[in-house]
This record gives structure tokens, C-alpha cells and sequence, in this order.
């Protein structure tokens, strides 16, 4: 599989208290990107998720065109789409003591969901998240990945305006044609 880049939601308080969770989707899809989950809701499953009012029928097939490898729970042990607790608890032994564990594995999640789709810029995956704490984790476990503060302002605007800064962004560098340039975060505040 070969996307420009890598999007995953969290679950509770982000997918589930979206404003418009199907057009957010939709708009990763044209821009190219991969779509799943990274979750720390133990209770949600790829069997299980499509049920649930506010998951949005483009990320559910997509997840399932993909053989399930964007769906993560780091709770459960699902790791791109297959029962790997092994791998989390390992990269739980390196985690920093003042991080704390849930955003920590989802940078794992990140990581092993990216490289599923073939996706090898780390400035090109995207973490929508509502909880600050698991947004720390993940820019601790790999600075370069992008984290979105949202929940209630999941919504097509948010996410229209970080594609067109992503990509205004992206054009700067290629125009700079350096190697140097620094990486610009999108940690949009929610609301």
C-alpha cells in the first residue's frame, strides 16, 4: 500500500465527540493519506467499532480494505491490526518516567501503522487526539510526528486548514531545497 502520509484517531473524547467525523476522513482520503484508529478505549475492536454511531463508514472501510492494519489499541495489545502485546510491553520498558504510558504506545502505534502503509517520512503522520497527556507521549516517544489537539473541533475546517498549511509547508522546503530545515508541528489547540 503507498500513501503520502498516515492519519489516526483516537477514539474517546476525539472520534466520539466529532462534529463531522465522515468529511474529516474524506479529506485525508483525497489528500492521499492512510486512515485508522489509535486507541487506548479498551473496549473498542475491529469487530466491534463499526457499531458505534460516530465511526464514520470511509475510516471503517478503510481499516477493513486494509486488512485492519490502521486499527490500533494500545489497551488490547492490537498493534497494526494484529494481537502483538509483546511489542507494546517492550516499548513500555523505555518509556520516560514522567510520560505517561497511553501516548507512549501510541507513538508505537504510529510507528508500526506507518510503516505498514510504507510511509517513511515521520513529518507526515498525523495523531488527532484530545488528551494533552497522551499528545506529550507521543511528541516525547518521536518529536517529528504530528499531533492534533481536537475533540469537539474535530471538524472539516481543522483539518482542511492543517492539509493546506502541511502542504504550504512542504512546498517551502522543496523551494529551500535544504536538508536543515526544521520540522513544523501542528499542535492545534482544541476546543
Amino acid at each position: 500500500m503507498f500513501c503520502n502520509g498516515l492519519c489516526l484517531f483516537d477514539i474517546d473524547g476525539t472520534l466520539t465527540t466529532g462534529t463531522d467525523n465522515h468529511r474529516v476522513v474524506e479529506t485525508c482520503l483525497k489528500n492521499g493519506y492512510a486512515v485508522g484508529v489509535a486507541t487506548a478505549g479498551a473496549k473498542y475492536t475491529p469487530e466491534n467499532v463499526r457499531s458505534y454511531g460516530w465511526m464514520p463508514e470511509n475510516l471503517y472501510q478503510f481499516m477493513e480494505s486494509s486488512g485492519f492494519c490502521t486499527f490500533n489499541n494500545v489497551s488490547l495489545g492490537i498493534l497494526a491490526g494484529k494481537y502483538d502485546p509483546t511489542s507494546y510491553i517492550e516499548t513500555e520498558l523505555k518509556k520516560p518516567p514522567d510520560v505517561f504510558w497511553p501516548g507512549w504506545l501510541k507513538g508505537l502505534a504510529l510507528d508500526k501503522t506507518s510503516e505498514a502503509c510504507g510511509i517513511h517520512d515521520p513529518s507526515q503522520v498525523f495523531l488527532f487526539e484530545n488528551d494533552p497527556s497522551y499528545m506529550k507521549g507521543v511528541n516525547r516517544y518521536n518529536s517529528l510526528y504530528n499531533t492534533v489537539c481536537c475533540g469537539k473541533s474535530l471538524d472539516f475546517a481543522l483539518v482542511n486548514t492543517i492539509f493546506n498549511n502541511h502542504e504550504k509547508n512542504d512546498q517551502h522546503k522543496q523551494q529551500d531545497n535544504s536538508e536543515n530545515d526544521e520540522h513544523v508541528s501542528f499542535n492545534t489547540p482544541g476546543v
